[in-house]
């Protein structure tokens, strides 16, 4: 039996609102990463401006003057995942 052109109509309708879904999916997964992405950077930026920040107020108190080893040992050992 053929096509009608409605039934066809129809049919390719559906396709093209099948296809934006899944575009409209796959926007969503790239805008959700992209802010995950952002997040992850904005972490990593407040942890080395605690550690600016903590090591200047340790100098400011008078303990002893650190290296760039010490600010790295430091980071090794406490920062990070851990």
């Amino acid at each position: 039996m053929t096509q009608t052109a409605v039934e066809w109509f129809i049919k390719n309708l559906n396709h093209l609102e099948m296809q934006k879904s899944l575009y409209k999916l796959i926007d969503f997964r790239i805008k959700k990463q992209r802010i995950i992405d952002q997040a992850k950077e904005m972490e990593e930026q407040q942890k080395q401006n605690y550690l600016t920040e903590y090591f200047a107020w340790h100098k400011s108190m008078g303990f002893v003057s650190h290296t760039p080893e010490d600010v790295v040992e430091f980071n090794q050992t406490y920062g990070g995942n851990k």
